[in-house]
């Protein structure tokens, strides 16, 4: 029987006891997507708003959206060891997307309260 843990792309994932980290790199590619689907909508809204009231939440709601699709694939990429990066920099970058989502949700709020 074949899987698809056998195809080239995931050949050095994993340990040398046949181990594979498969469902966690498949997972994160998934989140990956669907990060990347919710901030191809978001800047959509942001672009069909812009100069209106509500531009600056979604512009900001599409920044934190790109640096947490950008933070996914520096783990990814850790993960599957494609490069090293410093833990205070993902840190750093989740950070800044929690900040950015946490000031444009806030500002979408004080929009929809008026």
């Amino acid at each position: 029987m074949y899987s698809i843990v056998h195809l080239p792309l995931f050949a050095l994932i994993g340990d040398q006891n046949g181990d594979s980290g498969f469902l966690p790199i498949l997972g994160g590619i998934l989140a990956l997507i669907l990060i990347s689907l919710a901030f191809g909508y978001a800047f959509r809204i942001y672009h069909y708003t812009r100069g209106g009231q509500s531009a600056k939440s979604w512009g900001l709601l599409s920044w934190a959206l790109f640096l947490l699709a950008l933070e996914m694939v520096f783990e990814l990429g850790q993960r599957v060891d494609l490069f090293h990066l410093d833990p205070l920099i993902r840190a750093l970058i989740t950070f800044l997307s929690a900040l950015l989502l946490a000031l444009g949700f806030h500002r979408q709020k004080r929009i929809l309260r008026q």
